[in-house]
């Protein structure tokens, strides 16, 4: 099996698309092809743009995994701290929103390169660190890449890695939260 690559957004929402209108709940066996895992991707995109916890987790396994790579983040492993982490990322950050520019798949996986899109009505938060308003009054955007594996037609991991320090810059204020909940200012 070989690794497709959509480095065009028009080809990629197509296939996306196409892939949402034919997937259907149910055993996907992964393994089968390339294609399986596009309509697996595709369900998984449309529940997190949907924000719907409960629709995000129930495509994934029991035992799964969460990684975010980013200040402060704890990794969650079982489906109620995946669930309370991905609550938590969606309440904090009521603007979320993603573009994709690049997927590519494998047999049980798919890397997907992407940029968080927030406006700058909010302060965004990852992790314990919160970015405030962008100064220059433009939307934040993030480049991220998310690695997540397949265990049939659930996800076992998702592991999000965010360059912080990008979103540092464009911030227009970096809070850190402390163990207590208390804030503290960063340069």
């Amino acid at each position: 099996m070989g690794m497709v690559l959509f480095r065009n957004p028009i080809l990629f929402g197509l296939v996306f698309c196409a892939a949402l209108a034919v997937w259907a709940p149910g055993p996907v066996a992964a393994e089968d092809d390339d294609v399986a895992v596009a309509d697996l991707v595709a369900a998984y995109g449309a529940a997190w743009a949907s924000r719907d916890v409960e629709r995000i987790t129930a495509l994934h396994t029991e035992d799964s995994e969460f990684v975010l790579y980013v200040d402060g983040a704890e990794p969650a492993r079982g489906m109620a701290a995946v669930t309370a982490a991905f609550a938590d990322i969606l309440t904090a950050n009521p603007d979320y929103a993603s573009q994709a520019r690049a997927l590519f798949i494998g047999a049980d996986f798919v890397v997907i390169e992407y940029d968080i899109v927030s406006p700058p009505l909010h302060e965004v938060r990852m992790g314990n660190v919160v970015f405030g308003k962008p100064a220059s009054g433009t939307p934040f955007r993030l480049p991220a890449i998310d690695v997540i594996t397949f265990e049939g037609s659930l996800v076992s991991s998702k592991r999000t890695y965010i360059d912080s320090e990008l979103f540092r810059r464009q911030a227009g204020s970096v809070k850190v939260m402390q163990p207590d909940a208390e804030m503290t200012a960063q340069p």
